[in-house]
């Protein structure tokens, strides 16, 4: 059976139409999945965690929410961590909140009398010898952050030091 020419320009614009709906269709869903990611990312995001800092590698974070002690905190860390690790946002643990008395024995720091873990004493990212953070109470608007690993960068050393609640990000949950 043969077409004729009409028949064949009705098929192709038949098809056309069909593809034409079809790609409507994909726009409006795309649209749609767009709002629906920008509507969400105002209150929280997915974050893949690239160091062995803490247990865990993704992790929901839930902007402007405050964490707890004990809880997971994303922040930005001070710019020449930033600049020597390459990391702009850190995940780490709150292990110490105002009024907290950090203090330590040797290498190993306590928060409220509890081990955190016992510090490292020299750098080889810094190579330098790793200053312990001093005996002291956590003032207002400050925590202690630390990681579950031994060889985490956190609150226990100088260059880290306390973490300001002004560049917290919000609070983290584990996923996996």
């Amino acid at each position: 059976m043969t077409l004729t020419e009409e028949q064949q320009k009705a098929i192709k614009a038949w098809r056309l139409s069909k593809f034409r709906v079809q790609q409507g269709r994909l726009v409006t869903i795309l649209f749609v999945l767009a709002s629906i990611y920008m509507a969400i990312s105002q209150f929280a995001f997915l974050a893949i965690k690239v160091t062995n800092s803490i247990e865990g590698k993704l992790f929901v974070i839930w902007v402007g929410e405050q964490p707890h002690k004990n809880d997971l905190v994303m922040f930005k860390p001070k710019q020449h961590l930033v600049e020597k690790i390459g990391l702009a946002q850190w995940t780490k643990g709150v292990c110490g909140v105002a009024g907290d008395v950090v203090t330590h024995k040797g290498r190993t720091v306590f928060v409220n009398g509890k081990k955190i873990g016992e510090a490292i004493a020299y750098s080889k990212l810094y190579n330098k010898n790793m200053e312990l953070i001093d005996d002291m109470v956590i003032p207002k608007g400050y925590v202690f952050v630390c990681g579950t690993h031994e060889q985490s960068f956190d609150s226990r050393y100088k260059l880290v030091g306390l973490v300001d609640e002004k560049t917290f990000i919000g609070r983290a949950t584990r996923l996996f």
